[in-house]
């Protein structure tokens, strides 16, 4: 990521627009917003970090990151790195502290001029009154419950070895993590019967210890949560097909969970779980798994597994996600742009859509004298 956002940088360019007067011209010229204030989430600390930051330096922009307090080491060593690296003292600063009272005071502050924030879509709205205020130039990238279309034509084998990592592989604690899952009546039996199987199959516990699949949630208020979303689903007439509960050991852990035929009005399907707990629903024709997807407020990843060509253009066109993966999952990386709708954000990371967002547009118009 900071490779690709430094290399980006010396590509930075303006253009040239033709001018209304003789011999006149007009140049479109980017300029850095100045001081921006990066506030990150413990989950993926690195690349969070990472990714923020290396944006703001090839914007032109000096950065202050204010990361997440349980992964201090993580971002540490990223602004140690960036001074190892040669840059200069200042360019980049690393605050921790009270979340709320130091983001407020951050983005209150008159030097900061931009403010990029990746955390839950309820202090994301906090984040983004406080820059209102400003106003100041805002990324945010928030929640997601990331809808899954298995439709009939799809390989069941597929969907299930594709998504299992992404779902469990960080405990279910990722804004892309898919966790609804819509699959095609006649496939439903097949697809439920294996995917269960591989869950089951999956081992909760500490990464030190050899052959675990699935780690810790990031604490116990999470635990809570999780068994709170489960019960409610069961007592609305889901089936709890493995999992459910707390696992008894030292930690927070959670196990992988499977719940079946869960109805519309259950918590867990407008509710992102951020843990590991999936849902599986079937549906009868692709009208309804779209209208499904599409029901809670966040649009960030979805993923259809397909052979039909028009079921892809569907989806593409229909889906309310801004990350769609076709037949396979849909990774982040640093050269393509990518930013949340609705409830899960506003403006872009990555690619040169991600550098522009800490840069101005200067217009210089311009004639002989």
């Amino acid at each position: 990521t900071l490779a690709w956002n430094g290399e980006e940088a010396g590509r930075i360019e303006g253009r040239v627009i033709a001018g209304r007067m003789s011999a006149g011209q007009r140049l479109s010229m980017p300029a850095p917003v100045g001081v921006v204030a990066a506030l990150t989430a413990w989950n993926f600390p690195a690349v969070l970090a990472t990714r923020k930051l290396g944006a703001a330096l090839a914007s032109g922009c000096t950065a202050v990151l204010k990361a997440a307090e349980a992964t201090p080491a993580t971002a540490a060593e990223v602004v140690r790195a960036l001074t190892d690296a040669g840059v200069p003292r200042g360019v980049v600063s690393l605050v921790f502290g009270d979340p709320a009272a130091v983001s407020e005071q951050l983005i209150g502050a008159p030097e900061v001029r931009a403010v990029t924030f990746t955390g839950s879509t309820a202090v994301g709205r906090i984040v983004a009154g406080h820059a209102a205020k400003g106003p100041k130039r805002t990324v945010l990238e928030l929640g997601g419950h990331a809808p899954v279309i298995v439709d009939a034509d799809g390989d069941v084998g597929l969907a299930i070895s594709a998504t299992l990592p992404a779902k469990f592989g960080s405990a279910g604690q990722s804004c892309v993590a898919p966790t609804r899952y819509y699959v095609h009546e006649s496939r439903f039996d097949d697809f439920a019967a294996r995917f269960i199987e591989a869950v089951r199959a999956l081992r909760t516990g500490a990464f030190t210890e050899d052959g675990v699949n699935v780690g810790p949630v990031i604490d116990d208020g999470r635990v809570a949560a999780l068994e709170r979303l489960t019960a409610d689903a069961v007592a609305r007439g889901a089936r709890l097909c493995c999992g459910g509960r707390r696992v008894e050991r030292p930690g927070s852990f959670f196990a992988p969970t499977v719940l079946a035929d869960v109805p519309e009005d259950s918590d867990i399907l407008r509710e992102e779980p951020f843990g590991p707990v999936a849902v599986i629903n079937r549906f009868s024709d692709l009208d309804e798994a779209i209208t499904q997807a599409n029901r809670t407020d966040y649009a960030f990843a979805a993923y259809v597994f397909t052979d039909s060509l028009n079921t892809r253009q569907r989806v593409i066109e229909e889906l309310e996600a801004s990350n769609v993966g076709i037949n396979q999952m849909a990774p982040s990386l640093p050269d393509a742009p990518l930013g949340g709708m609705r409830a899960s954000g506003v403006g872009y990371e990555g690619g040169r859509d991600g550098i522009a967002a800490f840069q101005h547009l200067r217009l210089i118009s311009e004639t002989a004298a």
